[in-house]
């Protein structure tokens, strides 16, 4: 498959990969959650979402369905990142952090000043920008966390990029 846009694709996390679909709800990729789900629930919730199910169970990559799947091979969350960004090439930190990695909701920006008992008082004096989950209520701010996830998206983008094109940064010294 080639590039996609996130209008263009909707991904099913099923319980085997959820560690996966909170990453891919991190960089702003619509990938529900299908914790808690039967097998036959999982796949008409793909079918009836219209979304590609992302999966390790080899169950249900053998039933037979309309449901667009696509296997995780590895068991390591890092690992199951580079599987699925090796299948549609985007880039990690473009949207990253718009979607509430909870419940997969559009992140909506709020003022500061309506967060006066939701977040620690340190948080609302070093921090400006701030957005809520609509759904869960969830609220979320660029501290060190961020940062370093930000770091850890950029270098699995790297890493994606050079496995694409073919080289190892570490071939080039």
């Amino acid at each position: 498959m080639d590039g996609f846009e996130s209008n263009e694709k909707s991904f099913l996390a099923d319980r085997m990969v959820g560690r996966l679909g909170r990453w891919l709800r991190m960089m702003g990729v619509d990938c529900a959650s299908a914790e808690g789900l039967l097998a036959p629930e999982v796949l008409d919730k793909a079918l009836a979402e219209r979304r590609v199910l992302v999966t390790r169970d080899t169950g249900l990559m053998k039933r037979r369905t309309r449901v667009e799947r696509f296997f995780i091979r590895s068991n390591f969350v890092q690992e199951q990142v580079l599987e699925f960004l090796g299948a549609y090439p985007i880039d990690p930190l473009e949207r990253a952090f718009t979607r509430c990695v909870e419940c997969n909701e559009p992140l909506e920006r709020v003022e500061k000043e309506s967060l006066s008992d939701e977040v620690p008082v340190y948080v609302r004096r070093t921090q400006d920008v701030f957005s809520r989950c609509p759904a869960c209520k969830r609220v979320y701010w660029a501290a060190t966390h961020r940062r370093r996830m930000e770091t850890r998206l950029r270098s699995l983008g790297q890493k994606t990029l050079e496995k694409r094109e073919g080289t190892n940064a570490d071939d080039l010294v």
